[in-house]
């Protein structure tokens, strides 16, 4: 069973299996893995998931609120939600899709200290716009 306290979280290969609400076909859904740490903890009455990089500032992938868990095999776990992309300023939210992850726990790959992390484009640029919205927000 893996157990997931508040800002700690266990590595993953994470697999997301819709775009912007639509169903991905398995072939599109492989050809994109992100590695990070997930995190799930409490946001109120739900649940929030969010994939963060070895820093643990860089959002890999949008948030994910309202997590239930679908499914947790011997291969993984497979979380729902609604994913929440950040709005254009700080009094409005973002556009919400549904989104499912299927998600692989694994051992954290050894880095060699000359070793950069790779640009990941549309969500590294997500990650960047959803640290500096939430990072004001928090006061």
């Amino acid at each position: 069973m893996v157990i997931l306290y508040e800002n700690t979280g266990v590595f993953a290969i994470v697999y997301r299996c819709r775009f912007h609400g639509a169903r991905l076909d398995a072939d599109a859904i492989r050809a994109n893995p992100l590695q990070g740490d997930l995190i799930v903890h409490r946001r109120g009455m739900g649940r929030i998931a969010k994939l963060v990089a070895a820093d643990g500032e860089t959002y890999l992938t949008p948030l994910m609120d309202k997590v239930r868990l679908l499914d947790l095999n011997e291969r993984g776990l497979l979380i729902a939600g609604r994913e929440r992309y950040p709005g254009r300023n700080d009094k409005r939210d973002g556009p919400t899709y549904p989104q499912a992850w299927w998600c692989i726990p694994t051992q954290r790959p050894v880095l060699r200290p000359d070793t950069r992390p790779q640009q990941l484009g549309e969500a590294a640029e997500i990650g960047r716009t959803m640290v500096n919205h939430y990072s004001r927000r928090r006061g």
